[in-house]
């Protein structure tokens, strides 16, 4: 990430910026979380850092090349859009997906050797969140930040050991090189 402060609130495209952490720093990531009751593929976007253009497609290709741990909560899908976001990350070896059908929350972390991020807040991780008014909070993994994250982490760790909680795609343990 270039900025660095502990907390930043976000008030446009959120999720892009999620995102465009996500692809400053791809060859650091040991996790990514996604926790959101509604999923679909955002197709394109302009990074928030560099201006360029991503692609879904790259950010899942990036993801199963790089061999990394991404974890998925959300509501079984109802619709195609829902499925097509679903069936992405079924194809990735790393990823393990679970429904929850009560679940509201919405958390997205990225675990990486330089330093974690985490976003909370309005948005879920769809293409219309980027035209809604949505407002999130980035924290950093620095000061304040950090403890925060390790208590995102563990409290997305107990949702998925929620008895409701439904694995649809279990990963294999991989074992990574430090």
């Amino acid at each position: 990430m270039t900025s660095f402060n502990t907390f930043s609130i976000i008030k446009r495209n959120v999720i892009i910026a999620f995102l465009s952490g996500i692809m400053q720093c791809t060859d650091d990531i040991s996790e990514i979380w996604i926790v959101s009751p509604w999923v679909s593929v955002i197709e394109r976007w302009q990074d928030t850092f560099d201006k360029f253009y991503s692609t879904f497609d790259s950010f899942i290709k990036r993801i199963d090349r790089k061999k990394i741990n991404v974890t998925i909560v959300t509501r079984s899908p109802t619709s195609d859009t829902e499925n097509s976001f679903i069936q992405k990350f079924e194809e990735i070896e790393t990823a393990r997906i679970l429904f929850l059908q009560t679940l509201h929350a919405k958390i997205y972390i990225c675990e990486n050797k330089k330093m974690d991020f985490a976003i909370i807040g309005s948005p879920n991780f769809t293409t219309k969140s980027i035209s809604n008014i949505e407002v999130g909070l980035f924290i950093n993994a620095i000061q304040d930040g950090k403890k925060i994250i390790e208590d995102l982490i563990e409290t997305c760790n107990d949702i998925i050991s929620l008895k409701k909680c439904v694995y649809h795609k279990k990963r294999p343990l991989i074992i990574k090189s430090i």
